[in-house]
């Protein structure tokens, strides 16, 4: 009985499990979403070894595609492509100092061209008939926000 209790026991704590699981999720989901989850996981199933990609959506979901990676946390406009876990709404971002969103042209921190916040802000931007300017290119969340944070323009990011 006490053997049976330990093989149950061990089952459920993941001890038997061990492998490899190569993850690709974007900067900004990395630490909002990722840690949290990877530190309970790695405490119950400490012999599967985590590979952990940081690259933009539009990065990732060829490199799940081409085999190169497991699974990948997305941002995605097409419902019909992997599982939908939650919605996040999209908010402009710039620094209240400045008031960069009154100028016209507005200057924008900007993603890189496949983007979905980048194609959120121009299309909301042309809806409203306001001009822009690319002032600050990124390809990553870090360095957009650090952007949007300095002057450089107003961005549209996920609401995290």
């Amino acid at each position: 009985m006490l053997d049976l209790h330990a093989e149950i026991k061990t089952s459920f704590q993941g001890e038997g499990l061990t492998g490899r699981i190569r993850l690709g999720v974007p900067d900004d989901y990395a630490a909002k979403y990722l840690t949290p989850a990877l530190k309970r996981f790695a405490s119950h199933f400490t012999a599967v070894e985590i590979e952990l990609v940081c690259e933009q959506s539009t990065s990732l979901l060829p490199r799940v595609e081409q085999g190169e990676l497991d699974l990948a946390l997305v941002s995605r406009e097409r419902p019909n492509q992997g599982t939908f876990l939650f919605y996040e709404p999209m908010v402009w971002v710039g620094s209240s100092q400045f008031e960069l969103w009154r100028r016209d042209p507005m200057p924008h921190a900007i993603y890189e061209p496949t983007s979905l916040a980048r194609r959120s802000a121009i299309n909301t931007l042309g809806l409203q008939g306001r001009r822009y300017k690319v002032v600050y290119l990124s390809l990553k969340f870090g360095g957009t926000d650090r952007g949007s944070r300095e002057r450089a323009g107003c961005g549209r990011l996920h609401a995290l």
